[in-house]
């Protein structure tokens, strides 16, 4: 019998290397939860590697056209998707639900060093705005966009914080460092993260964490940040990005 806090089936949406829904996929198979992964694009002959590793665990993978996945963003909500059944549950792009800043928070109260500025990539700015919220403007927090256009951002971390009323943040979204787009590279963002993984020995990729890190790093640079700030930069974790890349050396 299944327990009624468990839900029978999630939803998730993305792009092909999404690390999202390979998480989601990965959860689902341990906790034995039905999972679907509704995927930009056409069905290709061959499955990539982070397809593939989904399928494995159980997702159920659907593929749809560009005009589709668009329309996707019209759901906002978890019961937002038409012709949910009872106990489905449907999660936004990115997992861009209010519910979403309380377990970042989480994040923020692991960080056991003392600090002034906290970093992170921004894809759907839902991890940025748990980070703002969790510091509540004693710390800043800088996002990254890994897409271009992405000044639509800040209202979404607007509207995020919106219900947190009485609290000062501070939060700056730096625009720059798309390198041309959403998963865009150069061989100067590529030179960039070679040199980091052989220094700091800390693997990256190149749609999220490598250009939060160039973009840190030519902010310094730059004299963006004080003299004697204390940085933190949230590496995200999702390396699925990569294997995008595969003929590429990074």
């Amino acid at each position: 019998m299944r327990c009624h806090s468990i839900p029978a089936r999630l939803f998730l949406w993305g792009w092909a290397y999404s690390n999202h829904l390979y998480a989601l996929a990965y959860a689902g198979h341990e906790l034995g939860i039905e999972t679907l992964g509704i995927i930009r694009g056409e069905r290709p002959e061959t499955l990539n590697p982070s397809l593939s590793d989904m399928q494995a665990w159980g997702m159920a993978l659907e593929l749809v056209s560009r005009s589709d996945y668009r329309q996707l963003r019209t759901y906002k909500q978890n019961n937002a998707f038409p012709g949910l059944s009872p106990g489905e549950y449907w999660l936004p792009e990115g997992g861009a639900l209010n519910l979403a800043l309380q377990e970042v928070a989480e994040l923020v109260a692991e960080i056991d060093i003392d600090y002034d500025v906290l970093c992170v990539p921004c894809g759907t700015a839902t991890t940025m705005a748990g980070l703002v919220n969790a510091v509540a403007g004693q710390k800043q927090v800088h996002g990254f966009a890994a897409l271009k256009g992405a000044g639509f951002l800040k209202d979404e971390l607007d509207n995020f914080l919106a219900h947190s009323a009485g609290s000062s943040f501070d939060w700056s979204i730096h625009l720059q460092y798309h390198f041309g787009g959403f998963a865009k590279i150069s061989s100067e963002l590529l030179h960039f993260i070679q040199q980091f993984e052989q220094t700091h020995n800390i693997k990256l990729e190149p749609v999220y964490t490598g250009k939060m890190l160039y973009g840190i790093y030519d902010l310094i640079r730059l004299g963006y940040f004080k003299s004697g700030q204390k940085i933190i930069a949230i590496h995200t974790g999702g390396l699925q990005g990569n294997r995008g890349f595969v003929s590429v050396p990074i």
